[in-house]
């Protein structure tokens, strides 16, 4: 069994819910649905919904295709 990944005294898992969580409010908050982000990023709308509920560990490069998309900064993910 390998050891959870630390950051800040969080395990990764908490960390990818919390951006998953903010990527959700963002979306919404930019009156998109899931299939309407996925294509406009060029992804599945299952793995934008796993990203979304902190099962996926996305890559930086996605994450900040999203952002662009949702014309907001990389911080507000992980606030």
């Amino acid at each position: 069994m390998t050891a959870a990944l630390k950051i800040d005294g969080e395990e990764d898992g908490s960390l990818l819910k919390k951006i998953g969580q903010n990527l959700r409010k963002l979306r919404e908050k930019n009156e998109l649905s899931q299939l309407q982000l996925a294509i406009f990023s060029d992804t599945d709308r299952s793995y934008l919904a796993e990203v979304e509920e902190g099962k996926a560990n996305p890559s930086m490069r996605f994450l900040y295709k999203l952002l662009r998309i949702l014309k907001t900064k990389t911080s507000v993910l992980f606030e």
